[in-house]
């Protein structure tokens, strides 16, 4: 299968996770883990389309991650956006804006980019965090220690790191790991059916 026809395949796919999200959690898991299977199936190293579809089901994975993760309540900030935003450089190209304006729960979802740390990235839902950053990594988790942020990354040994959830590439799929230790020091609690598609680990962080 061409690239080309494996991206038209993904976008119809990604529609029908679009019109999906008004049924059961369960079911928008097995929707997700399909489109993942389809699109992720003739990823080629080094190509610009690959490159595309591989930031496709990551955006696609940050978004499906808030409807098997809880927050803590907002603190009574009426109005306020569910907001996922990219720290350093930003990988996922047009991906995200696909993104802007869903609902998550009863909030609209908004992202924002700071290209270098920001105070404001405190106050995200989502933070991903980019391999440009991993030399700051550790001041990025110390700011954010204790601060109700999904961490996600995916540049090797983020999660070991103290990374929440670390996206990897394995058999040229996209998969990713869960840090519990972080996770609940965040606050954040993870529904079993989303533990039961990674890869569990403890870190090595203080």
């Amino acid at each position: 299968m061409t690239i080309q026809k494996q991206e038209s395949r993904c976008m119809l796919n990604w529609s029908s996770i679009k019109r999906f999200t008004k049924h059961k959690a369960a079911c928008i898991l097995g929707l997700v883990a399909g489109f993942l299977l389809l699109c992720q199936g003739s990823l080629l190293a080094g190509s610009a389309s690959a490159a595309s579809v591989e930031y496709r089901v990551k955006a696609a994975f940050l978004y499906n991650f808030t409807k098997f993760i809880e927050w803590p309540a907002h603190g009574g900030e009426k109005g306020r956006p569910f907001t996922i935003g990219i720290l350093g450089e930003d990988p996922f190209g047009s991906e995200m804006e696909a993104l802007a304006g869903k609902a998550v729960g009863d909030e609209s979802l908004k992202v924002q980019r700071f290209p270098a740390w920001n105070d404001r990235a405190q106050k995200c839902d989502i933070l991903f965090i980019s391999g440009s950053e991993e030399k700051n990594l550790p001041e990025i988790l110390r700011r954010l220690d204790g601060s109700p942020v999904l961490t996600v990354g995916d540049a090797a040994t983020y999660a070991r790191r103290g990374v929440i959830i670390n996206f990897f590439m394995e058999d040229n799929k996209v998969r990713f790991e869960i840090n519990l230790k972080q996770a609940k020091r965040a606050g954040l609690k993870i529904s079993s059916r989303l533990l039961k598609l990674a890869v569990i680990l403890e870190d090595s962080a203080g």
